[in-house]
């Protein structure tokens, strides 16, 4: 672990106990839950934790800080209980160190190393009354927030009405909050399936039925606490791909001490400044910001529809050059058909699902055939787990009729993510099931291929079973040299057999090379770490 990685390691090991000794419960969200998952600590280029609790234990773990800690040396910071600190979710804070970037104001006390502590608000059941609070909640993140900084993460749908919101209160930000916060918190609903969670990228939207149970991992040798069924938070969050080690790696920019306190920053740039004089030039500043937030929201919200209809007239033309008659391709499927929608939607499922547009698209409403084939095209052709969910959003946004064609390929694509999600929890029985339904329906390929390998080597037990998977392993092999998977189930194979230094040679390739973190776990398990770190923490 790095410096900064061991003294956040300490702060959790300070919330686990405080919440043990209260009864409160939380869990390991986002990077940290992935680490947790595929790395078993820390992600090891990161330099960041996160947690996240449901709104009652998040109430219940502020009180119980503020009774408890020694303020001088941490604070559990919340802007409902102090308006001054600038950020919808809570931070657990050591201010007798220091972590600073470009965009700190050294007024601020809350800029000592520290833990993210994300809260759970619950959703109401209708559909109509979630749009209300997601609406309700984007103004509320926005005049809690120094700028307009996560402007452009928010759900574009909500925008007329959140500009109402925000041009009616612009002038008077504590009114505003008094009135907008009963509105968001302290709810429960009968029948709530969903969480809005407060976050640094404005607000998720995420599954209950994950967070009903607890389960532990390790975390750099510490049982912690994670959602059982964590698998449908990661693919929320990371795609279908979340086990596969990127080979770009983001870290934050902080700059970290952990011997210095915050104050001591703080204190020195008091001395420089006339403290009232700035804190007036403050309160006009977040004003202005308001106000040029709002104009910059129009001026993006314009910038997508052109590109949307940019987009619409590109595809368009090329339909009308080769006269493509998209439904009947769409209703009657060929293998030559699902090829011409494959590369007449590629372009569009790539700019639906870019970070450009992603939250901005309800303006690229391309006509309810055009978004029924696309659809089609995401959950057929591509096996994008990611692509599939962004395309559920815009059927719903603009009201693609739900076919029994298109509930089919919903059905199948449910089924395919519940088979990876089983092998990822080793249930392979259970995998089997959901796997058999999609062959059934839709008839094999090589993921599905693959998925059987590893099915098989999970429940291999006799030399005839392994034997199989060998076979099998090899046929992979000879189509995909690069298969990791299907190396795993061949070393597994090659030591039932005995052939113990033939599949300690795999083990030890893919501990160093495997791109999917789970096996390159798994291979640590067989062979033992390495003695050269495969990763890098210093910034290039």
């Amino acid at each position: 672990m790095t410096p900064t990685q061991e003294h956040l390691l300490k702060l959790l090991l300070e919330i686990d106990e405080i919440c043990r000794r209260h009864d409160i419960t939380y869990f390991l969200e986002a990077g940290t839950l992935l680490g947790a998952v595929r790395h078993n600590g820390f992600i090891p280029w990161d330099n960041d934790l996160d947690i996240t609790m449901k709104e009652a234990d998040y109430d219940r773990f502020v009180e119980v800080c503020q009774q408890e800690l020694d303020p001088t040396k941490r604070v559990m910071a919340d802007n409902r209980r102090n308006r001054e600190y600038p950020s919808v979710f809570g931070r657990y804070i050591d201010r007798e160190t220091c972590r600073i970037n470009n965009t700190t104001l050294f007024w601020d006390d809350y800029i000592g190393q520290s833990i993210d502590v994300f809260c759970m608000v619950e959703l109401p059941a209708d559909p109509e009354d979630i749009y209300e609070a997601e609406v309700r909640y984007n103004a509320y993140d926005e005049v809690v927030n120094r700028s307009f900084r996560h402007l452009r993460r928010k759900r574009s749908y909500t925008m007329d009405r959140y500009n109402e919101y925000l041009k009616a209160y612009e002038t008077d930000r504590d009114a505003f909050l008094a009135e907008v916060e009963p509105k968001i918190f302290g709810h429960t609903y009968e029948g709530s399936q969903w969480y809005m969670v407060t976050s640094a990228n404005g607000y998720n939207i995420l599954p209950r039925a994950p967070f009903e149970k607890v389960a532990y991992v390790p975390f750099e040798g510490h049982m912690v606490p994670i959602p059982e069924d964590y698998f449908d938070l990661m693919v929320y969050y990371y795609g279908d791909t979340f086990g596969l080690i990127p080979d770009k790696k983001q870290i934050h920019t902080e700059m970290s001490h952990n011997h210095i306190p915050c104050k001591y920053y703080s204190d020195e740039f008091r001395a420089c400044i006339d403290l009232p004089e700035f804190l007036s030039k403050r309160a006009t500043w977040k004003n202005d910001m308001m106000q040029e937030g709002a104009m910059w929201t129009d001026a993006y919200l314009d910038y997508t529809s052109c590109l949307g209809l940019m987009l619409k007239m590109d595809i368009e033309d090329e339909i009308a050059e080769k006269n493509i008659d998209v439904m009947d391709l769409v209703n009657n499927p060929t293998p030559e058909g699902d090829e011409v929608l494959r590369n007449l939607f590629k372009l569009y499922i790539e700019r639906q699902t870019s970070s450009t547009v992603v939250y901005a698209k309800c303006h690229l409403a391309l006509g309810e055939e055009l978004e029924y084939a696309a659809l089609y095209t995401a959950l057929l052709l591509y096996g994008n787990r990611a692509a599939f969910d962004d395309m559920i959003s815009v059927r719903t946004v603009n009201r693609v009729p739900m076919t029994d064609r298109i509930q089919n390929l919903i059905d199948y694509a449910r089924h395919y993510r519940a088979a990876k999600k089983f092998i990822l929890y080793r249930e392979f029985a259970k995998s089997q099931e959901h796997i058999d339904w999609c062959v059934e329906r839709h008839g094999t390929n090589n993921d599905f291929k693959t998925m059987q390998l590893m099915v098989d080597s999970g429940l291999a037990e006799t030399a005839d079973d392994w034997q199989s998977v060998l076979n099998s392993a090899e046929e992979i092999l000879v189509e995909s040299p690069d298969n990791e998977y299907a190396w795993e189930a061949k070393a597994d194979a090659l030591r039932f057999m005995g052939e113990n230094e033939q599949a300690n040679e795999i083990y030890v390739r893919l501990r160093d090379t495997a791109v999917d973190g789970f096996v390159m776990n798994r291979a640590i398990q067989q062979v033992g770490p390495s003695e050269t770190p495969r990763f890098s923490t210093t910034k290039k």
